[in-house]
Formats: C-alpha cells, structure tokens, sequence
C-alpha cells in the first residue's frame, strides 16, 4: 500500500522514536523522558532499549493539557468594578 493511503488509513498510528516525539510536543528530551517515568505518557521499548511513541498517545498527552484549568476561583480574571 502506497504512503499517501497508509496514512489516510483510519487504524494509521505511527511510532515516533523519543527525539521525534521530544519534539512534536515541543519538549526538550529529557523532559519526554520525566513524564515517561512519572507515567504521564505511554512508552514502547525495543529488546534493545530505545523508546517510542505511538502519535495516538502523544496526541492524548496533548488534548490533556489543553482541558480547562481546575484551579481556585483566586486565579480567575478580578471584577474590578467596571
């Protein structure tokens, strides 16, 4: 199967190797590598150790980061009145 229709197929999930996946989120590597071991993202390891990720996973963490903010009412815009 061509490319193109590969990743058009809907069960397409790539694995991105930790460097790629570092920086598709816009982390540094090591910083991948601290949500790994604090289970914040799900991990692929080769019998020789390497680490990937499966978009899916990385697009999850994302869509985690983008839910709306569970803080105190205190860090809410201030009614100054107006």
């Amino acid at each position: 199967m061509p490319s193109d229709q590969l990743s058009a197929h809907p069960h397409y999930d790539p694995a991105l190797p930790a460097r790629e996946a570092a920086e598709y989120l816009a982390l540094h590597y090591k910083t991948l590598l601290a949500l790994t071991r604090a289970r914040k993202l799900a991990v692929i390891r080769s019998k020789g150790g390497r680490l990937s990720y499966r978009l899916s996973d990385l697009n999850a963490y994302l869509d985690t980061l983008r839910e709306e903010p569970r803080g105190p009412k205190a860090l809410q815009e201030p009614d100054w009145g107006a």
